[in-house]
């Protein structure tokens, strides 16, 4: 059946490492009924019957229409895989000493992925931007000096949400699970490495738990899709002058 974000909890605490070698076989979310999915929507374009359960019940919780849901999803991840994982070196590059960002920068220059000499994947992209192997081995490499900070960077899932507050807070979902859950305080950096493991251990999941968050702390995006502001939603999740 579906797990809980106690069962998330329970699944970090057992498997706290950091590496990133994700299991293709997720199966974890369980949506409505096949009587519901062909009541509610049944759709040529997702020909994928637990994928087609796993919008309908995010459309439900966030309140977005599901084609939108699915275009947001098409677009952030390929093949619509909720591992999907990309690093942003300056999203929360404030909240880093000078110290651990000079580190960081002599690292990642020692293996190749300094911003301003690296080789770009993607036309337009940002020097601090980084995807594929190159994400993960930026991640550990932040992850060393400031396991949080290094979280709060991630673009995480198939709907690709920031782990920095404002967005999906990955942080503070992990520290509320653990509150709720075991009654437990815990600090930014424990739950940084709560938020990878979960990750790891139930991709699929968090990709939807980190949907609903953002949807739920972004009052903005809220009123545009209620107002069926397509543009304005668009520049709301992926920035101002947004063309899809």
């Amino acid at each position: 059946g579906t797990l809980l974000g106690a069962d998330i909890l329970r699944l970090a605490i057992k498997n706290r490492d950091v590496t990133f070698d994700f299991d293709p076989e997720f199966k974890a979310f369980q949506g409505p009924s096949r009587e519901d999915v062909e009541a509610q929507f049944y759709s040529k374009a997702v020909s994928d019957e637990q994928q087609q359960r796993r919008l309908l019940e995010n459309s439900r919780r966030t309140e977005v229409p599901v084609e939108i849901l699915y275009g947001i999803s098409k677009r952030e991840a390929q093949n619509h895989q909720p591992t999907s994982f990309a690093y942003n070196l300056h999203a929360d590059q404030e909240n880093r000493t000078a110290e651990q960002n000079e580190k960081i920068l002599a690292v990642l220059r020692e293996i190749g992925l300094d911003p301003e000499t690296k080789k770009r994947t993607k036309e337009n992209e940002r020097p601090t931007s980084y995807y594929g192997d190159d994400a993960r081995k930026a991640f550990a490499v932040v992850f060393s000096e400031s396991p949080a900070s290094a979280v709060r960077g991630g673009a995480w899932g198939q709907f690709q949400i920031l782990g920095q507050k404002g967005s999906g807070d990955f942080i503070g979902m992990m520290q509320e699970i653990a509150k709720q859950d075991r009654g437990e305080d815990i600090t930014e950096d424990e739950a940084a490495a709560f938020a990878v493991s979960a990750f790891k251990a139930q991709p699929t999941l968090v990709s939807d738990m980190l949907l609903s968050r953002w949807f739920g702390n972004n009052e903005t995006a809220r009123e545009a899709d209620k107002n069926q502001d397509i543009q304005a939603l668009a520049e709301n999740y992926y920035g101002v002058g947004a063309s899809e």
